[in-house]
């Protein structure tokens, strides 16, 4: 079986190569969107995306957005994946035309309540007030 070997490009080659990926102009931040930020698919079920980037062809005026694909740790249900990325891994990316793109809300943190609320809703009147 024939070995192979890596392509390498020559310095014309690579400067070729940069010039025609010029033409595109990749935003980070775009429509409130940041990088990380859950979003959803419109026609696409299920599945945790978040946003990477969006992307101008400034050759042909079309745009799109980039979203990563996020799958769940073995045994982490994906609900709890969806809220918390750490314990999801990067599947695929894909690219979606920019009217599919939903924005969802970051998940809520869970709160922690101070004890004397959660005691009965009642609290003892500091000294000096003129509560009875």
């Amino acid at each position: 079986m024939p070995r192979l070997t890596p392509r390498r490009l020559t310095p014309k080659g690579k400067a070729e190569a940069h010039k025609r990926l010029e033409r595109f102009v990749r935003t980070e931040h775009w429509s409130g969107l940041k990088p990380g930020d859950p979003v959803r698919i419109k026609g696409v079920k299920g599945g945790i995306w978040r946003y990477r980037c969006h992307v101008l062809n400034s050759a042909t005026g079309a745009t799109w957005v980039e979203v990563s694909e996020l799958e769940p740790a073995a045994g982490v249900p994906v609900a709890e994946a969806r809220r918390d990325t750490r314990m999801a891994a990067v599947r695929s990316t894909r690219t979606f035309d920019v009217d599919r793109i939903v924005k969802l809300r970051a998940p809520r943190k869970k709160r922690t309540r101070d004890f004397e609320q959660l005691e009965f809703g009642y609290r003892e009147p500091e000294p000096g007030t003129d509560e009875a």
